[in-house]
């Protein structure tokens, strides 16, 4: 429910005095949300060394302003690509507390591995590692 966070200043390209079209987003929105879910159901642990991970980080994370969003106010903008991007690099290497505690920033730091690092996979059943 990315969109109830943003306020309607901040999508008023989508809005235009219609709250309509901004019901009809969320629906849409929920509608990518279930499917990228299931993916990630059918595929997370494929094989052993293979962990596809649902981050929630744009769903739980209300946009900063409206330079994250493009010109169509539906799409990610090179801010929010760059951001997104590094975050869910960071992720990776993250544990699940740390992955709910990111919060949306313009030009993140990405994290760098080190010799102990390992990729962070929550496959349901507790948090695993790679």
């Amino acid at each position: 429910q990315l969109m109830k966070f943003v306020r309607y200043e901040e999508i008023n390209c989508i809005v235009e005095n219609s709250p309509e079209k901004l019901i009809l987003l969320g629906k849409s929105e929920k509608l990518v949300d279930d499917k990228l879910r299931t993916l990630v159901a059918k595929y997370n642990r494929y094989t052993p060394n293979h962990a596809v991970v649902y981050h929630s980080l744009f769903r739980n994370n209300p946009l900063p302003s409206r330079k994250w969003v493009s010109w169509d106010c539906t799409h990610p903008s090179s801010v929010a690509h760059n951001a997104g991007g590094t975050l869910l690099w960071n992720s990776m290497l993250a544990n699940s507390a740390q992955r709910m505690a990111m919060t949306l920033v313009e030009n993140p730091e990405p994290t760098c591995p080190t010799p102990e690092s390992a990729f962070q996979s929550d496959g349901g059943d507790g948090l695993s590692a790679f």
